[in-house]
C-alpha cells in the first residue's frame, strides 16, 4: 500500500492464532487526494501446526477519481523442511487497465540447516489485455557462518502483457554476502 505522514497502522497481538492488521492514510493537498486504507487477518490455527491462512482488502486513491480496490488471500503450510504457499490477488478500478488478477504458487525445501532450494510460478492478467503475463523461477542458497552464496534463474513470458518476441525475458543471478 501507500505510506506517508500521519499514517495510522495497528497490528493486534495474536489471539488464538489470529492477528489483525489495519492501516489508514488520508493526506490531501491542492494537487492530489491521496488516501489508503486496509484491513487484513492472518490465522495460524493452534490445532494445525505449520498452517497459516490470510485475507486482506484495501482501497487506494492516489489522485481524485482513481480509487482501486485490492483483495488478497493466501495459504501457507510448513511441514518439516518443506513449505508450500499459494496466493491470489485482485485489483478492481474504474479503468479496465486497473483490473488485475494475480495467482502464484511456491514451494521451498530446506535440504539442511545450510542449504535451501525453492521453485515459484505466477500468472498475472489485466482485464484490458488478452495476454497473461507468466513467470517461473528456481533459487538456491548456501549459508555457512556469516557467509551466504545464492543463485536464481527466472523466466518471464509475455512481460508487460505483450506477445512480442522481445516480451519473453530470462535472467539469472549469483550473489555472495558476508
Amino acid at each position: 500500500g501507500l505510506s506517508g505522514n500521519n499514517m495510522f497502522t495497528y497490528t493486534s497481538p495474536s489471539f488464538s492464532g489470529a492477528t489483525i492488521t489495519m492501516a489508514y492514510l488520508n493526506a490531501s493537498d491542492a494537487v492530489t487526494d491521496v488516501s489508503y486504507s486496509d484491513f487484513a487477518i492472518a490465522y495460524s490455527p493452534e490445532m494445525v501446526d505449520g498452517l497459516t491462512v490470510g485475507y486482506g482488502q484495501g482501497d487506494t486513491e492516489e489522485t481524485t477519481g482513481t480509487e482501486i480496490e485490492h483483495t488478497a488471500m493466501y495459504v501457507k503450510y510448513t511441514y518439516g523442511s518443506v513449505t508450500v504457499g499459494y496466493q491470489e490477488n485482485e485489483a478492481d478500478g474504474a479503468a479496465a487497465s486497473d483490473d488485475i488478477d494475480f495467482e502464484a504458487f511456491g514451494i521451498s525445501y530446506a535440504v539442511s540447516d545450510n542449504i535451501s532450494i525453492a521453485y515459484n510460478q505466477s500468472e498475472s492478467k489485466v482485464a484490458s489485455d488478452a495476454v497473461a503475463q507468466e513467470a517461473s523461477g528456481i533459487s538456491a542458497s548456501y549459508t555457512a557462518g556469516g557467509m551466504t552464496i545464492s543463485g536464481k534463474m527466472v523466466n518471464g513470458d509475455n512481460m508487460a502483457y505483450s506477445t512480442a518476441v522481445t516480451a519473453d525475458k530470462s535472467m539469472w543471478e549469483l550473489a555472495a554476502s558476508f
